[in-house]
């Protein structure tokens, strides 16, 4: 019998310093820390990990459990309180360095508050996200195949009081509000920090078009109708609905503003 490896205790790792840079404010906390084990023989060694965070700024607590053995990293759960998923990828560690083969994975989120985006995105966001399906692709540009709801949206001052259902395929998002509801869709596409380019919004009979980031879209809108949108505006912005089925916006600006609105009575 060969000499067989035997290896268990606790870890922790500075991931800022090991990056040798600063991390953003939103990822507040870049410290990991958990267990290890390891065992097995030198020419077949087998890792098993356990990491976790008490508190991240988007995820909140959470815990992840990993293994790896010889050409492949098993991600056997990851849980926090408003994530779940599983997932494999195949990782070879030779004299040539490390070679990652294309991931799957399995996620499920319920009921994620948009609130928690707003450092990574630049601007305020309103609703819950939940999401469930398959994560594949390289780990540079993995590709999502998921089904999305969304609860009461919003951006800014404005909040649509409606629950959309949809997909998120690649970097294409396509959603329909459930009914009772005006009859409408939304289109997006994501850029390569999965953030929107560029958005299409239709209501009724008109629509509006949001280009460029988050932070500073163009917009620009005609005969939308703003039944079931509300309006958040003053110190104490109480969200007051925009119910009138007669009025539509019709407008172009550089920013969506908390105060200029252009609306044409029909």
């Amino acid at each position: 019998m060969g000499r067989q490896l035997r290896l268990s205790g606790p870890w922790s790792l500075d991931a800022a310093a090991l990056a040798g840079r600063d991390w953003p404010n939103w990822l507040s906390n870049p410290r990991l820390s958990g267990t290890m084990d390891l065992a097995g023989s030198p020419q077949a060694p087998q890792l098993r990990l356990r990491v976790g965070q008490p508190q991240q700024h988007v995820l909140g607590p959470w815990q992840a459990e990993l293994r790896w053995q010889p050409g492949r990293l098993d991600l056997e759960s990851f849980r926090s309180r408003d994530l779940q998923a599983s997932g494999s990828l195949p990782l070879a560690i030779d004299a040539g360095g490390v070679r990652s083969g294309p991931l799957l994975a399995r996620l499920r989120l319920d009921n994620l508050p948009l609130s928690r985006l707003n450092p990574l995105v630049g601007t305020t966001l309103l609703g819950q996200l939940s999401a469930e399906g398959l994560l594949r692709g390289s780990l540079k540009d993995p590709r999502p195949d998921l089904n999305i709801r969304l609860q009461a949206p919003g951006a800014g001052p404005l909040r649509l009081n409606e629950t959309w259902r949809g997909s998120l395929r690649d970097r294409a998002v396509r959603l329909r509000p459930e009914q009772p509801a005006v009859d409408g869709d939304l289109q997006a596409r994501l850029n390569h920090h999965w953030l929107p380019e560029q958005v299409d919004l239709r209501r009724g009979q008109g629509g509006v078009r949001l280009t460029g980031t988050p932070q500073r879209f163009r917009w620009q809108a005609q005969d939308l109708t703003l039944e079931g949108l509300s309006l958040a505006l003053g110190p104490r912005a109480i969200p007051r609905p925009l119910d009138r089925k007669s009025t539509r916006l019709n407008s172009s600006h550089t920013v969506i503003s908390y105060a200029v609105f252009c609306l044409k009575k029909k």
